[in-house]
């Protein structure tokens, strides 16, 4: 290094992930030393999220069901829609001459 380079000092900050205060050691460092190798990969069995499934499949399903449709609004009636579909389609482009 030479003399004329100047380590800059970063001020101190919140860690993202546990919410402890440390000095960065660049400027654009977000979580702590201790944070950051928990997270690296090596650590990572320690920090896994364990999820449960429902216990009771039938009425979940029902549940998801029931949002599905309180949340999704079908406009379409399938009884008779590819007629409709064709008869739109035939109104559209008119009359086709088929003689010679």
């Amino acid at each position: 290094m030479s003399s004329s380079y100047k380590k800059r000092k970063c001020e101190p900050k919140v860690c993202r992930f546990c919410g402890e205060m440390f000095v960065p050691t660049h400027g654009n460092q977000k979580l702590c030393d201790d944070c950051r190798r928990r997270l690296s990969g090596r650590y990572t069995l320690e920090w896994t999220i364990t999820y449960e499934g429902p216990t009771n499949v039938d009425e979940y399903e029902k549940r998801l069901e029931k949002q599905n449709r309180e949340r999704y609004h079908d406009t379409i009636i399938a009884i008779g829609y590819a007629e409709r579909q064709k008869a739109d389609s035939l109104a559209k482009a008119g009359r086709v001459k088929t003689e010679l």
